[in-house]
């Protein structure tokens, strides 16, 4: 492994020279921009795989609450809140639809 001495600050010279492992020395070799550029992928996979799985249990929630207002509304258990259980859901679903089609980095990132 080669490394310009010449060409590194100070401080990254004496922790290549402390350094026993591989791994911190390529972090010094290919800078710091690399392994943040990886660390900020990896971040948005999972933010972007947790959205998805924040709507489908929305969605979820949203059929789920609807049929069992209209189970409560039409057995006659209990209709107000059958109906409130229905017109919910139904807002419910309202919501995770807009949020499907308008994620919240469209408005951050434009």
């Amino acid at each position: 492994m080669y490394v310009d001495i010449n060409s590194l600050p100070f401080w990254e010279f004496l922790y290549l020279l402390v350094s026993k492992d591989w791994v911190k020395q390529t972090f010094i070799l290919q800078g710091p921009i690399l392994p943040l550029q990886q660390l900020l992928e990896q971040l948005t996979y999972y933010l972007i795989t947790g959205w998805g799985l924040v709507l489908l249990i929305g969605t979820f929630a949203a059929a789920l609450l609807i049929a069992l207002g209209f189970i409560y509304w039409f057995t006659g258990w209990d209709p107000k809140k059958g109906k409130n259980m229905v017109i919910g859901g139904i807002v419910l679903f309202i919501a995770m639809q807009w949020l499907a089609f308008n994620p919240p980095w469209q408005f951050i990132f434009g």
